[in-house]
């Protein structure tokens, strides 16, 4: 009997927000780069009150949104999104979330699929990730083809940052090769692209980013050393220091005060045991630095806090 009962309460409150889309998903099958997807969704409101849609948030910038900001009661409202098609190739999906103040339906999750037929196929992908130690250079090959324009002409290769990239391009087997090398690069996170320019009136120019990551010669595992002052157990801490040239001699610059440090061969590099012999009376920072006597290795920092 409770069962029936909360039953027949839920239902006047059900019918009477009742917000419906026959579908939340469109494939708009295979489409030119360049050509824009639009498409309309359709909600209705079945229920006896207006329902509101508060906003719409697009999954990245190449979707636009534009919508009915009120459904009246037994009427129809209309949500558009538009999905530029540019610098894409193969198959992408994009999706917006709509927000609704309905709480039979809150959110609704639109998307939009295509296959998108590129001017120029760049193979294998649009985005190039490489990683490398300093000092290195490392490679990487696309290849630019099309379908529409098979006899097109490739009139210059640049990068940005300028230095930083090298190209050489020819035609073989029917499509443009284009060999890249990667030097002269920082530690760390290296980011570019790299602007093709065609003779293509539609594409005169291609884009290609990529993302290098320079790894040091020298390496310190972990970077970073914390110690407590009321600590009343054994108060130490072990790194490890790596480099890629075996026969490197790895020393630390100074031993912080309060401390005693260690520096031990074994193979394949170096132990390093820091313990806190006589904790200050305040917290500290200090930076501990190792170096090698291999010509052109950098020196490699540990942080080093007391809490």
């Amino acid at each position: 009997m409770k069962r029936t009962l909360g039953i027949l309460l839920l239902f006047p409150l059900l019918a009477s927000s009742g917000l419906r889309i026959k579908s939340t998903a469109y494939d708009a099958g295979e489409v030119p780069e360049g050509k824009p997807i639009i498409h309309k969704f359709v909600l209705k409101n079945t229920g006896k009150k207006a329902i509101s849609i508060k906003k719409v948030l697009a999954g990245c910038g190449c979707t636009t949104v534009n919508y009915d900001k009120t459904i009246p009661p037994g009427q129809q409202g209309e949500i558009t999104l538009r999905v530029r098609t540019s610098g894409y190739q193969g198959k992408i999906t994009k999706r917006a979330v709509v927000y609704t103040d309905d709480p039979s339906l809150p959110t609704i999750t639109l998307s939009i699929t295509a296959v998108v037929k590129p001017t120029v196929r760049i193979e294998p992908r649009r985005f190039i990730f490489l990683r490398k130690f300093k000092g290195e250079t490392a490679t990487s090959t696309v290849w630019l083809s099309s379908e529409k324009y098979p006899n097109f002409k490739i009139t210059g290769i640049s990068a940005n940052p300028q230095n930083a990239v090298e190209a050489e391009f020819k035609r073989e087997k029917g499509k443009w090769r284009v060999d890249l090398r990667f030097r002269g690069m920082k530690p760390g996170q290296n980011r570019g692209y790299i602007k093709i320019q065609t003779d293509i009136p539609e594409k005169p120019v291609l884009w290609i980013n990529y993302l290098c990551m320079v790894e040091g010669t020298l390496k310190a595992m972990p970077t970073s050393l914390i110690f407590y002052r009321k600590n009343s157990g054994i108060n130490y801490r072990v790194v490890t220091i790596t480099s890629r040239d075996e026969r490197a001699r790895i020393t630390l610059e100074k031993c912080p005060k309060h401390f005693r440090c260690f520096l031990h061969r074994v193979s394949g590099g170096y132990i390093f045991l820091i313990s806190l012999e006589k904790p200050p009376s305040s917290p500290m920072e200090e930076r501990l630095t190792f170096r090698s006597n291999v010509k052109g290795e950098e020196e490699i920092t540990v942080n080093l806090k007391v809490r």
